[in-house]
């Protein structure tokens, strides 16, 4: 199916796809390994690709399966994946080319029991990154006691953000203390101990204000998430 999409074009005739020769995205390599498939797999004149960046990576491969269908390609891809070491297995990463493939692939995994984590589209909730930065104040109205919630907020949604020493330092004083990440920022004497920058203060302040907000809001969003409206 991949190599497909490679091997489905052709040199300019009127009414059909037409590909450039010279490439401004491509490294040399998959060029050549497209020209390759092109000459070998479909018999046509070979065509030479120019990377025009001349951009250079790592040498491409492609894989032998028994039939086109996802779910071959997929074991034998697995079974490549268990030839490599522990570390360098936990640095592959499975494109799929459309929504249905996805979600077969996802769902193929699942049944093997095979470990993975979903970047981009995926099944869950709230995953992109910019729809949890925004959750974080309608979580925090609700309740404060939800330190995984604060943490977000300070490593993510306030400039200057707090480095991960004032994290820990924030941390410790919620421990000694008993209170919440939320209650440790929220006083004064605790935060003089984190920092005594006033711009990251005055900005720490603001969404405070904003997390702080006693409105009618617990309804409504209680609502949409039950329903899953709300989706990255």
């Amino acid at each position: 199916m991949v190599i497909d999409s490679f091997l489905n074009t052709d040199q300019g005739v009127v009414g059909q796809r037409h590909q450039l020769t010279d490439n401004f995205r491509s490294t040399q390599e998959i060029l050549n390994m497209t020209s390759f498939l092109r000459s070998t797999i479909k018999g046509q004149s070979k065509l030479s690709f120019t990377s025009a960046m001349d951009k250079h990576g790592p040498k491409p491969a492609y894989l032998y399966s028994q039939t086109n269908h996802t779910l071959d390609m997929l074991d034998e891809i697995l079974y490549q994946i268990k030839q490599f070491s522990s570390s360098e297995r936990e640095s592959i990463a499975l494109i799929c080319s459309t929504n249905d493939v996805f979600y077969e692939v996802q769902q193929y995994l699942y049944d093997k029991q095979v470990a993975f984590a979903l970047m981009g589209k995926d099944s869950y909730l709230y995953q992109l990154h910019y729809v949890l930065n925004l959750l974080v104040y309608p979580r925090l109205i609700l309740d404060k006691q939800l330190d995984e919630e604060t943490e977000r907020l300070l490593r993510y949604n306030i400039v200057p953000y707090f480095d991960k020493a004032q994290i820990s330092k924030i941390m410790q004083l919620a421990g000694d203390e008993g209170l919440s990440l939320f209650e440790t920022i929220s006083s004064e004497k605790l935060l003089t101990q984190v920092t005594n920058d006033p711009i990251q203060r005055y900005q720490l302040q603001l969404h405070l204000n904003i997390s702080n907000y006693s409105g009618h809001l617990e309804k409504g969003l209680s609502k949409t998430e039950k329903s899953g409206k709300v989706r990255a």
